[in-house]
């Protein structure tokens, strides 16, 4: 499986007009567009297709939702 979470923290620092600094910790998904379908199951609050707290939903992202969205996407590049 090639989808993963990066975690990191991005940190921003002043020194004038007054010093000033903050860190924040983040994520950013890797989602492999080919395991759609698996990368979902089994997860408790991560789904593609019903309600959950983190739910990827096929119709909210590049067109017709009946295209699987890995070949909607390579045809728009190609």
């Amino acid at each position: 499986m090639h989808s993963c979470l990066y975690l990191g923290k991005i940190r921003h620092r002043r020194f004038a007009p007054k010093p000033h600094q903050l860190n924040h910790s983040l994520f950013m998904v890797f989602l492999d567009l080919t395991e759609l379908d698996s990368v979902f199951n089994d997860r408790w609050f991560w789904s593609a297709y019903k309600p959950n707290l983190a739910m990827f939903k096929r119709s909210d992202y590049f067109g017709d939702p009946n295209i699987p969205i890995d070949q909607a996407i390579r045809d728009f590049c190609g």
